[in-house]
């Protein structure tokens, strides 16, 4: 039994064995062809993959490059401050020195003021002794002599 000669050419009526053939070997080549269309995008996203890797690594390098400035940088700012606060420690050192000696001075000059503080009682009461015995000895004396008249 025969189809339409229409149902034959839309592939709804029987096939032949050559008919049968051509359709397995068309499906093969598309089988085939999808199979290189995938291989082909296999290497398209693997190309993708290495791009998109390089371009990490690159900015990876951009960053580390950056950071080992930071570091450097702030090395030598480390170090700036560890000469500073040498200098800073060195001059309290010698700023304490100053003011233990200020401060030895000072108790030096207090013992002085109170050494010449009780020098000046001494005499005071030494003065006023003298002036006790002045007036004593003045009211004691011989009567005065009238003046000599000519």
């Amino acid at each position: 039994m025969m189809g339409s000669p229409l149902a034959s050419r839309c592939g709804f009526g029987e096939s032949t064995p050559m008919q049968m053939e051509e359709a397995r070997r068309s499906t093969k080549r598309a089988r085939v062809a999808g199979a290189f269309a995938a291989e082909g995008q296999l290497e398209a996203i693997h190309a993708h993959h290495e791009a998109e890797k390089r371009e990490i690594q690159n900015r990876a390098q951009v960053q580390l490059t950056a950071m080992e400035e930071q570091r450097a940088a702030l090395s030598r700012g480390l170090e700036e401050i560890k000469e500073e606060n040498r200098i800073l420690k060195r001059a309290v050192q010698v700023l304490n020195g100053k003011q233990r000696e200020a401060e030895r001075k000072g108790r030096e000059l207090e013992q002085s003021l109170h050494q010449a503080a009780d020098y000046v009682r001494k005499l005071e009461q030494s003065n006023y002794a003298l002036r006790v015995h002045l007036q004593a000895a003045s009211s004691n004396a011989l009567p005065s002599m009238p003046p000599d008249v000519y």
